[in-house]
Parts: C-alpha cells; structure tokens; sequence
C-alpha cells in the first residue's frame, strides 16, 4: 500500500506545512529512530519527554504480548484486573505526600479534567458547593481537552477557543531569569508564590476548588525551575484558604527531572497528583490522578459516593503491566540518579558554547531549556515573526538531531528557546552530540539574526 499523508491530520501542527515533508518514523531502538528512507536520528526529546527508559526493551514488549494473550480488556466500572490493582499499590508507594488511591486514565488531559472533577467532588462532599475553579499560571500547560486548555497559561493555544474555556484566574510564572516583579535572585522573596494569595483574595476565595502547577514547567517554558521556596509558599497558601494544591506531574514524573518526581526536589506534599508519559514510557496509553489521604477518606466515607466520570480505555490490562515493567527498569537501573548526573553534564556543555544568542541555560536532570536572545546583556527577546526557536531545531533535525525549538508562548513575556529531554538511559558521547550539533545551528542562526 502506497504511503500517503492525504487522509491524516497531525497533532499541534499546521497540516499544511506538516504535509510538505512529513517524517515518517519506520522503528526506533535505545534512544535512536529512523524514518522511511532509512535515515537515522539521535532522538533528544524522548519523543515528547515520554520515552524515558529507552526504545525496544524487550522486557516490557513481552510483557505485554504475555498479558494479551491472557486478558486484553476489562472495563474499571465493573471489573478491575490485576495488573491495574498491582500498579495502583506501585504507584502509591513511591508517590510523594502519602497518596492514597489511583484514578486511571489514557493520558494526561484526561489525567486534568477528571482532577477537576475531583476536587469539585471533593468540596462538594465538604459542604462547600460553590469551589469550582482551579487557579494556576501563565507559561504553563495542563493539556488541549477543554479543561486542561483552560487551566493551561499557554497563549496560542488558547487563542482560537477562548469563548469556549472556563473562567479559571491565572497567576504569574516562577521565572527567574524574568522575573515578572523585577526582582533579582538576591532581594527575590519570591514574590511570584506570595502574589498568589493576593490573586486568590481578588478572585473570591470561596470559588477556588484548587491550585494546579508543574513543579518544573516544560517545553511551555523552556524548563522553568521555580526558586526552592516556591512550593512551601504555595502549599501555605492552598492551607490557609481550604484550597487543594494539585501537582501536574505528567511531564516531569519517573525520572525525568532526577528524582522520581520532581515535587520530591522541595518536599512538595500534593493533594492531587497528576500522571502519564513517563509511567509507561510510551509502551502504552496510560495516565492518571493520584489522590491523597483526604480526598480518598472524604469519597469512602460513609456509604461512599459514585465518582460518574471514567474512560473507556482507562488503566487497561496491557497499559498496566507495561508500566510495571517500566516501573522495574527505572529502579533498577536507577535512571532517576542517571538522568540527575547527565542532566548536570549537559548543562555543563551547553553552558561552555560560546555563543552570544545563548541567554540562560536551565532545568533539572534531562529536562534542560537554553533560552535565546538577540542580546545577552538586555535579554532582548526575537521578534512574533522571527521563528528561531523553529529553525534551530529544524536545522538539527537535518543533522540527524531531535530537539524542540519553540516560539516563546506569550509574546513579551518569553523568547524562543530549545528544550533537550531524551530518553535517561542516553549516554554522554550522544550528549555530546547533541550539543555539537546545536553549537553547528547556534552558529548559523547568529549569523542571521545578530548583527
């Protein structure tokens, strides 16, 4: 059969542009794929940030074929299988803030609305029917279902739907490199947490269900690290007005950021925790929310409650023990200390480029953002028509290189910037050849954009 990209519509592209060349992936091994033609490339993004132990490990691949053969389907609304009671206990057990029970899901957009759905249960059930609305920040993604969009701080991709998104308040991003107050690392007070109470009290407390963040912001941002008192701020303040904190870990969960979870860098202690990516490593579909102690206690107390919300493919049989395996790999090989010790040699890379567009490198473990501006010492940010990010990472594609190179998702407030997140099992000579091969398309595009 003939390949042909007529019928197909792409994921956040334009189909257009897309169709003009596509690449089209034939197979994938360790932290390499190849397309089509047979060409080969350095995959330093994990797909997107997903593939965190690595292509074709046979061990989960059988897993899975074995689990096909003895049970390929159940519904969670009548039967649970045992696999998904097994990763349910996994899960809780390595989770910060003692949770308590797990919500499956496909994904993590699912994985944010159900936590909508949750904590609007929850207050409910609480005798405070009037919570409904999650606060969270700008320079920040939670997923493109209406739910997820609306909590996201992400402005073009809200830009077409906002009649549809719900009234959800947005604060200001933990970013240190522009601080939206002004402020300098020395005289901080990380007024970025504390100005959240402000936005809460503005906006009727009485209406906030909950606060929802990611401890460390994505390809949204470049991998924005928020300042280490970030969180106990925002946990105080999620306290002191009866509001859930609900802890966005779908992209930086199971090793990515060097810890398990990136909340476990300060101690986070989340009400709600949101999963996917990484659990499977993208084997198979899966996502969730993970509950704690008393939002699991309020739905089974008494005679309970019914929780009318659920998926059809949620935590199936095959997802389940794909991500049991995945679960064993990532311990065992202990790629969470792995991903720590390179994520610190690439940055150490990155920041050696002599390169003038190069304005602040970032992040934690694999999950690195380098920062691009026209000028260093002003921090100028490129022009909306000037798409760096987008060519750089074209350019390293050419050169058999994988990264994402992204336009600053809110004009004036953000420039373009790369984002490096491969698979943890990635060794440093292939670090080392995603910096050089940056450091080739660094070179040409100051040449074109710095006079």
């Amino acid at each position: 059969m003939e390949i042909n990209t007529g019928a197909f519509m792409p994921h956040f592209a334009n189909p257009l542009t897309f169709k003009e060349d596509p690449l089209i992936v034939k197979k994938a091994e360790g932290v390499y794929f190849w397309d089509s033609k047979g060409r080969k490339y350095l995959d330093g993004v994990a797909g997107v940030m997903v593939v965190n132990v690595g292509y074709g490990r046979r061990e989960i691949i059988n897993a899975m074929k074995d689990q096909l053969d003895e049970l390929a389907y159940n519904f969670l609304s009548y039967s649970v299988s045992e696999t998904a009671l097994q990763l349910s206990q996994a899960l809780t057990q390595i989770m910060p803030g003692g949770m308590k029970e797990i919500f499956f899901t496909t994904g993590g957009s699912e994985a944010t609305d159900t936590s909508l759905k949750i904590a609007r249960l929850y207050h409910t059930l609480n005798g405070e029917g009037e919570r409904y609305r999650f606060v969270s920040r700008w320079i920040s993604y939670h997923g493109a279902t209406i739910g997820g969009l609306s909590c996201s701080g992400h402005a073009p991709r809200r830009r077409h739907f906002e009649p549809l998104l719900l009234n959800f308040p947005h604060a200001s991003p933990a970013y240190c490199y522009r601080c939206p107050f002004g402020k300098t690392p020395d005289v901080c007070g990380v007024e970025c947490a504390s100005s959240i109470e402000q936005l809460i009290r503005n906006e009727v407390p009485e209406s906030i269900s909950a606060f929802i963040a990611e401890p460390i912001v994505g390809s949204t941002g470049g991998a924005l690290v928020p300042p280490d008192e970030y969180f106990k701020i925002v946990r105080e303040i999620c306290d002191k007005y009866g509001i859930l904190l609900v802890v966005d870990e779908v992209l930086t969960g199971f090793g990515r950021t060097g810890a398990m979870f990136a909340s476990d860098h300060w101690g986070v202690k989340p009400d709600i925790i949101l999963f996917a990516k990484g659990v499977s490593s993208g084997y198979a579909p899966i996502g969730g929310v993970a509950l704690g102690p008393a939002i699991a206690e309020k739905f089974e107390s008494g005679k309970g409650v019914e929780f009318a919300h659920g998926f059809t493919f949620g935590g199936s049989p095959m997802a389940c023990v794909a991500s049991l395996k995945n679960l064993e790999i990532l311990s065992r090989e202990k790629l969470s200390e792995k991903s720590l010790k390179s994520g610190e040699y690439l940055k150490k890379k990155l920041m050696e480029l002599d390169r003038k567009i190069i304005g602040d490198v970032r992040g934690r473990g694999l999950l690195v953002g380098v920062e691009l501006v026209r000028d260093r010492a002003s921090k100028e940010i490129f022009r909306d028509d000037e798409s760096v990010g987008a060519e750089i990472s074209k350019q390293a594609l050419k050169r058999g290189v994988k990264i994402f190179g992204l336009k600053g998702h809110d004009s004036g407030m953000i420039s373009d910037f790369l984002v490096i997140s491969p698979p943890l099992i990635i060794e440093e000579e292939q670090l080392d050849t995603i910096v050089s091969v940056i450091d080739q398309c660094l070179d040409q595009a100051e040449q074109k954009y710095i006079s």
